[in-house]
């Protein structure tokens, strides 16, 4: 069997140790049904060794080599081997959190969507975050394609995708490096029909360090350039198509002119969103910010790109671009490195007390900040220890080691040309969007400050130094509040300090800066941050050295207990939790529930029943059950009229109130007991779990007459295996089918699928009598009736042939929801001028889908609520149905039936069928309305009348006027035998 999904991992140039952690996340999900394929793309020795060990020790993992420097090319090879229903991406060094298979493929199949898009969450460092955009459509049900934040979200790996799109529409990833991601992605957005939000956390992405390497890596290339523009205009020919279909739609339909004006500003609207998405996100953020790993055909390229694509913008969203990038000053264009040069916002003075080893470290680290508007200016004897690709650049600059001897703070703020300056005086390192934060968040403060972590320089790994949490414990008290404890924050390289400020309060520096940031603490007008973090391979005791007061030495480490404490404390008070009295009453509830079920259905009910079947029994007393509806149903309205002509006395019990409270409940159901009790016989449609451990006297017969005909979905016990299926142990518990004395069915053929279903294997119960209800498709005058009551209702049926459409409900009973995918447009440009459509949900279904306004009421009727299904079957020319067994009683008729199945994987899995779905299917089995309407147009060729015939006989032989007759003789109930006579049409009762 086909696994349910394929989850294609890429190692290129991935650690054995990062693959383990992928692959162990994969494996250790609740979910089994799926594959792994994973991609060895430029894959060391060691990495591909640990694969194959995984590989021999689970049969689902495929170990495919690729070498090619493409990762898309990789993923291509991934996406032609997968076999799964869905389709799954996730990097080496990544993981899935635990449960997000099962969620996302729940969500999948509980909304019938071929996109689930989950929320990502990114581990970078000591920082953990959900990217805001991911959340926002994690927590949307439907998710329309023009929606404005799918082009902020534009990632793999965060979704699952339904491959039968990726395969309809040929999807394929380009060989390109720099945004070939996002086409694959847009491109099954724009042609997939439905799309969900999952609102968890489905994928876990861990972000390497920034400060490795500073070179002019491929991804800031003019080559690597080309391709994100070459991407995106691809992106951007998909939405043009997409929004003139849409809008070719909207001009030949029937739409108000005010509502195409405002569809149409809506896509204006987000086409203008789109490119500002691709100046923001990548021209800006990806490039522009890194201006100094940029050789000049690559800024000047960018300039083109940025003035070309500008054009395209409403003005309010080019404001918007500008308001947030306030740091680039964009009012003009962008800026050249000599204009950044002689207009810096931020001056950075690196001295020779910084550890030597460190040096590079601490340069790139600012190269590689999203900031871009700085200068630099380093102590000479520290120039042996600078990386050559920063020697050239025009913001780097020598100071003379003399200026470091007295009052060298007052010497560089003379000299510095920015108006915000950072002294680096140890070895800090800034994560990669630190200064950007901190510029945004200074104002006018005479400094800022952000927390250090502790970092180890041989693996990497950061820790939080108790030093620094005392002082950025939270920002209600110590960050806000003068504190004596500021003294553990005597680090110059985690602050920015506002020049102007500096330069009028000249007399705080003096030749001891840790001397001077007490001061500043005590004096100045600062603010902290710890949205973002500097990392150092100091101590605490490191710090402790600096740190004079004695009671700041000694009671920092409880002074940082007692405001975590604190912390704690506001977060409960300010959480909504589910209290220990809480707790008690759901759990209460929930056992009163099972012992409320467990008293009455094993003890209560059957004690009730055997002290009121003390009565003697009425012969002439019938009781009807209907358990899910108010008043009779299509199963049970012919055999009550017939029993009255009969001359029984015929009570009905609607059960549809048992969803009552406790007591109410409790009384309804002893009422009905009392009244089965003295019944000759008992008619049902349904189970009925209330009256299941009853032992009815022998001179009470039980019928179940049962809702639908022939065999084709599952029920009862064959569905404990699926979705669908109720809890095995309570239908054990509670055998709600054990009571029956006969069980009706349309023909032979089916006894054994009933017999599995209420497990009465063996016990000659299930007898193929024929549906009593299918009696009225053979008397011409109901029929007459019939069609027309349905003319009364829809006028326009009498002069147009009628196509039916009749489906099932999915999802839940409790929850049930109508399909919605018939194209009417589509419909009505094809067939309006002979036929008209009449739909009829499952009753089940409460919020009935919505149909365009400007064919409701002409074209296509909704008669859920106004019409029967009887009338509906009597009338119909064509019907056209899915998984539910209205084919059984329209093959009466021997007319043309369609089976309308695109979702049939799903439903398979979340039902299942007793025979193969092609080869018992009465007419053609198609996947789309183009095909519906193809095959309605050439009906005359193409309807194979013989076909209905076969079905009919197979599936209806008991159905032949004489049904309720016959069942009444099982029953006791009618004196006289009537023999099966099968005959030719309906109508015929002869």
């Amino acid at each position: 069997m086909l696994p349910k999904i394929s989850i294609i991992v890429s190692t290129s140039y991935a650690t054995d140790n990062s693959v383990i952690q992928t692959l162990d996340s994969i494996i250790l999900q609740a979910f089994t049904d799926f594959e792994i394929i994973v991609i060895s793309d430029n894959s060391s020795a060691n990495t591909i060794k640990t694969v194959d060990s995984y590989r021999h020790k689970d049969e689902r993992i495929k170990c495919v080599s690729k070498d090619n420097n493409s990762v898309g090319c990789a993923q291509n090879v991934g996406l032609n081997v997968a076999a799964g229903e869905y389709v799954l991406f996730c990097s080496a060094g990544d993981y899935i959190p635990e449960n997000a298979l099962s969620t996302m493929y729940h969500r999948a199949r509980t909304r019938m969507a071929d996109l689930v898009i989950g929320m990502q969450e990114i581990h970078y460092m000591e920082e953990v975050f959900i990217p805001e955009a991911s959340r926002e459509l994690a927590e949307k049900k439907d998710i329309d394609k023009f929606d404005f934040i799918l082009n902020q979200n534009l990632i793999l790996e965060n979704k699952l995708f339904k491959r039968s799109v990726i395969e309809d529409h040929g999807l394929q990833f380009n060989s390109t490096k720099n945004g070939a991601d996002a086409v694959f992605v847009f491109s099954f957005i724009h042609g997939c029909k439905r799309i969900t939000g999952c609102p968890k956390v489905v994928y876990i992405q861990n972000k390497k360090p920034f400060w490795h390497k500073f070179s002019t890596d491929q991804i800031y290339d003019l080559n690597s350039l080309n391709n994100a523009e070459k991407n995106f205009r691809e992106i951007a020919e998909i939405a043009d198509k997409s929004i003139a279909a849409e809008e070719e739609r909207l001009s030949s339909s029937d739409y108000s002119q005010m509502l195409r004006i405002e569809r149409r500003n809506m896509h204006e609207r987000y086409r203008s969103d789109l490119y500002r998405n691709f100046i923001s996100l990548t021209l800006l953020n990806e490039y522009y910010r890194y201006i100094w790993k940029l050789t000049e055909p690559v800024l000047q390229k960018l300039k083109t790109l940025l003035d070309k694509y500008k054009l395209n913008l409403f003005p309010t969203a080019w404001k918007s671009i500008i308001d947030e990038h306030p740091d680039l000053r964009l009012q003009n264009g962008m800026m050249s490195k000599e204009e950044l040069c002689k207009q810096p916002l931020l001056s950075i003075l690196i001295t020779d007390n910084v550890n030597k080893a460190r040096v590079s470290d601490i340069l790139q680290s600012f190269y590689n900040q999203s900031f871009p508007a700085f200068e630099i200016y380093l102590d000479s004897t520290l120039k042996a220890f600078v990386p050559d690709a920063l020697k050239e650049c025009p913001n780097f600059h020598y100071i003379t080691h003399e200026i470091f001897s007295e009052s060298f703070h007052r010497n560089a703020l003379q000299m510095f040309n920015a108006p915000h300056a950072l002294f680096v005086e140890e070895d800090v390192i800034p994560s990669e969007h630190t200064i950007r934060q901190m510029m945004l968040e200074i104002g006018n403060y005479t400094f800022i400050s952000a927390p250090v972590l502790h970092m180890n320089i041989n693996n990497e790994t950061f820790h939080p130094l108790i030093t620094q949490n005392t002082v950025y414990v939270n920002d209600l008290n110590i960050v806000r509040l003068r504190s004596a404890y500021n003294q553990l924050d005597w680090l110059s390289g985690n602050k920015i300090f506002n020049v102007k400020v500096l330069r009028s309060r000249i007399i705080l520096f003096s030749d001891n800066y840790v001397h001077d940031i007490n001061r500043l603490y005590r004096n100045a007008k600062y603010i902290k941050t710890t949205t973002t973090h500097f990392f150092t391979t100091l101590t605490d005791k490191d710090i402790l050295r600096n740190t004079k007061g004695f009671r700041v030495r000694i009671g920092y480490k409880y002074k940082n207990r007692q405001e975590l404490k604190r912390i704690q404390r506001i977060e409960k008070e300010n959480t909504r939790i589910t209290t220990i009295k809480q707790k008690f009453l759901h759990m209460r509830e929930r056992n009163m529930r099972k012992w409320y079920k467990a008293l009455t259905v094993k003890y209560l009910y059957p004690l009730q029943y055997k002290r009121m079947s003390r009565k003697p029994i009425d012969k002439s007393k019938v009781v009807i059950i209907v358990s899910t509806q108010k008043k009779l149903t299509s199963a049970t309205q012919h055999m009550a009229d017939v029993l009255q002509k009969e001359g029984y006395d015929v009570h009905v019990q609607c059960l549809l109130r048992l969803s009552l409270r406790f007591r109410d409940k409790f009384k309804t159901t002893m009422s009905l007991i009392a009244d089965i009790a003295t019944a000759k016989a008992i008619f049902m449609d349904e189970a009925n779990v209330e009256i299941s451990r009853i032992k009815f006297r022998p001179e009470t017969c039980v019928v179940q007459l049962w809702h639908g005909c022939g065999a084709f979905k599952k029920f009862g016990y064959s569905t404990v295996d699926k979705i669908f299926g109720g809890d095995k142990k309570q239908q054990d518990m509670y055998p709600p089918h054990q009571i029956y004395d006969l069980v009706t069915v349309s023909s032979p053929e089916v006894i054994w699928a009933y017999e599995e279903a209420m497990q009465l294997e063996g016990q000659n119960k299930v007898k193929a009598t024929g549906i009593s209800r299918t009696d009225v498709f053979f008397d011409k005058t109901y029929i007459n009736k019939a069609r027309e009551r349905i003319y009364n209702l829809v006028p326009t049926a009498r002069s147009k042939k009628v196509i039916l459409y009749a489906p099932t409900f999915r999802g839940r009973v409790a929850r049930a929801t109508g399909p919605s995918r018939l194209d009417f447009e589509q419909l009505f440009q094809s067939l309006s001028e002979e036929y008209i459509l009449l739909i009829k949900h499952h009753p089940l279904v409460k919020k009935l889908p919505e149909i365009p306004t400007q064919y409701k009421n002409s074209f296509v009727f909704d008669v859920t609520r106004t019409a029967d299904i009887e009338d509906l079957i009597c009338t119909a020319d064509i019907c056209i149905s899915d998984y539910s067994s209205l084919i059984f009683e329209y093959s009466l008729f021997e007319k043309p039936m369609i089976l309308f199945a695109y979702d049939l994987d799903t439903y398979f899995d979340w039902r299942g069928f007793y025979y193969d779905y092609f080869d018992m299917a009465p007419g053609p089995v198609l996947f789309s309305t183009e095909e519906i309407i193809d095959y309605i147009v050439h009906l005359d060729e193409r309807f194979d009348k013989e076909k209905v015939i076969r079905f009919r006989e197979k599936f209806m032989a008991s159905c032949d006027g004489h049904s309720t007759e016959r069942i009444l003789k099982e029953a006791g109930l009618n004196k006289q035998p009537v023999s099966l006579k099968i005959p030719s049409v309906v109508g015929d009762t002869n």
